[in-house]
């Protein structure tokens, strides 16, 4: 799913077939074919929310090389997708999705440079390249947001991993913020799923 196109196509097309995708992840609208209303009523294309979570807590991993897998706060579930306590989202039926996860980078400490990873998982095997996060000074802090689209089978895992590197300092975490100004909490991380 990361680092890869999906293997699904929008074509965009009303009427009468042909209904065959033109090339790879290739829209059709606007190039011959009459524009299609996009909603997520019944019987329309569109994208439905399935599911939103988030983790209102710090997580900080136990130390340099130390893995800690991200939760998305309580555990959930529905007939599509279910989540559970340390954030494994597992998909329960076929089909295209777009997930998106937001996390929130902090460093509290000085000196040095701190190098966070993070890494997607699909059935606990890593997904495309990791994302490094750098910090070079106390205070430093870094939204990151990601988003995976593709299609996925039934009973396929997504988890989310952060992981301190050994050869840096032992700093970073993900940290949540509560506004003393009545606007709420900012969480440590943030995951939406969403199916075509």
């Amino acid at each position: 799913m990361a680092g890869n196109y999906p293997d699904f196509n929008v074509t965009g097309q009303i009427g009468s077939n042909p209904i065959t995708p033109i090339g790879e992840n290739v829209m059709t609208q606007g190039i011959g074919f009459p524009l299609r209303p996009v909603s997520s009523a019944p019987g329309e294309p569109g994208l439905a929310n399935v599911l939103a979570a988030q983790n209102d807590n710090d997580q900080i991993p136990a130390g340099l090389g130390v893995t800690l897998q991200v939760s998305y706060g309580p555990p959930q579930a529905n007939a599509t997708v279910s989540l559970d306590a340390n954030g494994t989202l597992t998909f329960l039926e076929d089909g295209a999705y777009l997930v998106i996860t937001n996390l929130y980078f902090v460093r509290t400490t000085t000196p040095g440079v701190s190098i966070m990873f993070l890494r997607f998982l699909l059935d606990g095997v890593q997904s495309g390249n990791p994302v490094a996060i750098e910090m070079t000074e106390n205070g430093t802090s870094q939204f990151q947001q990601f988003l995976l689209a593709g299609q996925v089978t039934a009973g396929t895992e997504l988890s989310v991993e952060v992981i301190r590197d050994s050869a840096e300092n032992n700093d970073g975490q993900l940290e949540a913020f509560t506004s003393t100004d009545g606007w709420g909490n900012a969480p440590s991380s943030i995951i939406r799923v969403l199916k075509f």
